[in-house]
């Protein structure tokens, strides 16, 4: 080979050496580098901040260590609403109130406001409505018909608490329908911690107590029995089935008995004793009976007693009892025409819009598969009160006048006047 050619050859293999060096096929970086902050700090770490001293303390002189010593894991995780000092202070929690309350009373303040699961402020931004969370605490009065975990059968449960967590527009933070801040959640390795304005109390009355203990609703009260009286009177009825099976399958409302969840009542599927399900009450008071001339208890009895139903040959029953047609959409929950389809009976005074109430289907509590759109049409007066009214209906709209009072099955939201479906006389 001549001088020349390899001096040709050794051009060449420079060229492609360079042209072949990895650099040349990275593209030039772009933007600024993110930094990454991994979170060290657990919920009791945060816990230890100045502003959650009292709530902190509580904490510390709790069994609350000790309760979650098994659930402390690397991939459990949980939320916190924490009241702060002065929020604690407000509810009489400073520190001469932590020392003189018990481990067992902290333990039921404190599980109440523990969450299963991690409250992500990016889900609670795009949501609409409420979403239901599960507390640590148990409320050992009551149990209820639960599917177990992983599992399609439903079984008597003891009953937890949930709390309903929502964002409004401007960034509060609601719990139960009841705005309690704007909050800024510190995140932590085995959770959240999302700060509270005041200190939240579960519910201790079910339904019946609580409307029996307010005094504004003795004809709705009167009502419900005169019509639960009615049905008792038709001999073809198996007795025992009074409070759940036939609640179901005959009336439109609720029964005095799915509202006293204190009460011992035949599950007739299941064959065994078993206690209520969740649902929510639109209340009247005694004045919205009043307006429609319904003034005392003797006119309720008048109504109703106007139709007896009764069973037919085919054991069908034929007809309602006037009063449970006339309050068939006071109540939501398990019963035939106001079953939401796939999601709890449990709504909030916020949830009533459009955006969400648009989107129910019902069905009749029998798993038939039959679905029918909600009934009821929301809107807002003047004042920002929710109203409703029955679709189809000529009466005057209701206004919750007084929404989301905690029970145990779920919240009363109280109307000035009767839901009156179409057609229905007096």
């Amino acid at each position: 080979m001549n001088t020349a050619k390899k001096i040709w050859l050794a051009l060449v293999i420079i060229i492609i050496s360079a042209a072949c060096r990895k650099a040349e096929f990275m593209p030039a970086p772009e933007g600024v580098k993110v930094a990454y902050e991994e979170i060290d700090s657990t919920l009791l770490d945060v816990l230890k901040r100045p502003e959650y001293s009292l709530f902190n303390k509580a904490w510390n002189k709790s069994n609350m260590n000790g309760l979650l010593a098994k659930e402390w894991t690397k991939t459990a995780q949980f939320t916190l609403l924490v009241p702060d000092d002065a929020a604690m202070r407000k509810a009489g929690l400073d520190n001469a109130g932590i020392d003189g309350a018990s481990r067992e009373q902290l333990d039921s303040l404190l599980m109440y406001h523990t969450l299963s699961g991690k409250v992500e402020i990016t889900a609670m931004q795009t949501q609409v409505g409420n979403i239901q969370w599960s507390t640590l605490l148990l409320n050992p009065l009551y149990t209820e018909m639960l599917n177990s975990h992983g599992s399609a059968v439903t079984k008597e449960m003891p009953y937890r608490y949930r709390q309903f967590l929502a964002l409004t527009s401007e960034g509060q933070l609601l719990v139960n329908g009841i705005k309690v801040g704007k909050p800024a959640p510190i995140a932590a390795r085995n959770g959240a911690v999302w700060q509270v304005d005041r200190v939240l109390k579960p519910a201790r009355k079910n339904l019946l107590q609580t409307l029996e203990a307010d005094g504004r609703f003795t004809l709705y009260l009167e009502a419900l029995r005169l019509s639960d009286s009615l049905y008792e009177t038709i001999p073809e009825l198996y007795p025992y089935s009074i409070g759940e099976y036939w609640f179901a399958k005959t009336r439109l409302n609720t029964t005095i008995a799915r509202m006293d969840w204190g009460c011992e009542c035949i599950v007739y599927e299941f064959g065994k004793l078993g206690r209520g399900g969740r649902m929510a009450l639109f209340a009247p008071t005694d004045d919205a009976f009043r307006r429609v001339g319904l003034r005392n208890v003797d006119d309720l009895r008048v109504l109703n007693n106007r139709f007896k139903p009764y069973m037919n040959e085919q054991y069908a029953m034929v007809g309602h009892a006037p009063l449970d047609s006339l309050l068939s959409f006071h109540a939501w929950g398990i019963q035939r025409g106001m079953l939401a389809v796939g999601i709890p009976p449990i709504f909030y005074a916020n949830d009533f819009i459009p955006a969400i109430m648009d989107q129910i289907v019902l069905g009749d509590g029998q798993s038939t598969g039959v679905t029918v759109e909600l009934p009821l049409r929301f809107s807002k007066d003047g004042n920002g009160r929710v109203q409703l009214q029955v679709k189809g209906s000529t009466a005057e709209k209701a206004t919750i006048i007084d929404p989301d009072i905690e029970c145990i099955q779920g919240p009363i939201h109280v109307v000035d006047r009767l839901l009156i479906r179409p057609g229905f006389s007096f």
